[in-house]
């Protein structure tokens, strides 16, 4: 078990006259493109409770200034969604005052809200890993589109999870694991959600609407780990054509030249 880290045992400091009552009574709350960047982890992590967010051009920085009056579980949550793009940049190193001031608030509502900076990490990490955003987005694809435009949105979904994951673990300093999983709380798994998603589209899949899930979740995970990805990256694009070609050309068409090596 790692050693306590002194960061995270930092003393409570005196309300200030300017603290606010957390029980008073608003609450706020990639495609073509290369693996994602840190940066683009950062848009990811910045609004945990809805992936395509960055994709629909929603403003997810971390709030500024006063923060409204609100109830104590509003204010909360406003200061989760503030942590967890500093937990994705700065990790356990972030200060509490580094916090505050993204939520807008003075410090010393960060300890009652929280009691220590210790269980407000916990609290952000468990609201970052929560599958429940992933599965409205997956919800939220439209079943009229073409077949290919599904397998598309998902493989994009399914990436955008793992990269932000995997970036945030990295920050945060804990220990590589298992695939997060999708499907451990109410309102359906994940497989579930895309087995619904592909079920009038049988006549043009070859393959069972729950295997492309699960190939769709391999070639995203295996394509978010930067051992693996970084020799040769491929788009969103390249792994949709991969997913929905595979590798062998059809026999009607010509054979690819071959290439030699210099």
């Amino acid at each position: 078990m790692p050693s306590p880290d002194p960061v995270l045992h930092e003393p409570r400091p005196p309300a200030s006259d300017d603290d606010e009552d957390p029980r008073a009574a608003g609450s706020r709350p990639r495609d073509g493109r290369e693996p994602p960047s840190a940066a683009e982890h950062m848009r990811f992590v910045a609004d945990a409770r809805h992936p395509l967010a960055a994709r629909e051009g929603r403003d997810i920085a971390p709030r500024r200034g006063r923060a409204p009056r609100m109830s104590a579980p509003e204010r909360r949550t406003m200061i989760l969604d503030a942590v967890i793009p500093l937990l994705a940049e700065h990790g356990r190193d972030v200060t509490t005052r580094q916090i505050a001031e993204a939520a807008g608030i003075a410090e010393g509502t960060v300890f009652r809200a929280f009691g220590d900076k210790e269980s407000l990490i916990a609290a952000a990490v468990e609201r970052y890993l929560d599958p429940g955003p992933f599965r409205e987005a997956l919800r939220r694809i439209d079943r009229s589109v073409p077949v290919e435009q599904k397998v598309r949105e998902v493989l994009v979904l399914f990436r955008a999870r793992f990269a932000g994951i995997i970036g945030f673990m990295s920050a945060m300093r804990m220990q590589p694991g298992p695939p997060p999983r999708t499907d451990a709380r109410a309102g359906g798994s994940a497989f579930e959600v895309i087995r619904e998603l592909f079920e009038g589209d049988a006549e043009a899949l070859r393959v069972p609407p729950e295997d492309v899930a699960h190939y769709a979740r391999l070639l995203a995970f295996a394509a978010s780990i930067e051992p693996f990805a970084a020799p040769r990256p491929f788009t969103d694009e390249q792994l949709v054509d991969l997913l929905l070609s595979g590798v062998v050309r059809p026999s009607r068409e010509p054979s690819a030249p071959s290439r030699k090596d210099p």
